[in-house]
């Protein structure tokens, strides 16, 4: 008898999970077509500043992401910490090191 008490249970949760679920997806489809009728409306009534406020309210100013990027998360500071990376690793040869590969080329291409 436990077993069945259990079962019913579970099946009453099955079903109420289900129309919650429901619920949401309802709830989500009819914000959807509110905000395209509003936009709608407003495009054909030539409204521009309810269309754009309409269009701001659902897709603009997204939240800005702060990263952290070796300890450091102001912008400023990451682009010059990337500059200055990037300058001592990718930094113009020398004459010699010019000479050398020069060399090593014309070695290499000479048995091609």
């Amino acid at each position: 008898m436990g077993s069945c008490k259990s079962s019913q249970a579970r099946h009453r949760l099955r079903k109420v999970k289900a129309a919650y679920k429901l619920c949401i997806r309802n709830s989500q489809q009819e914000e959807k077509c509110n905000v395209t009728n509003s936009l709608h409306d407003a495009l054909i009534n030539k409204n521009n500043v309810t269309f754009w406020k309409v269009w701001n309210s659902k897709f603009g100013n997204k939240k800005y992401v702060s990263f952290v990027i070796n300890g450091v998360n102001d912008d400023k500071e990451i682009a010059c910490n990337f500059a200055e990376y990037f300058a001592k690793t990718c930094n113009v040869n020398s004459v010699f090191n010019d000479d050398k590969f020069r060399k090593s080329f014309s070695d290499r291409f000479s048995y091609y």
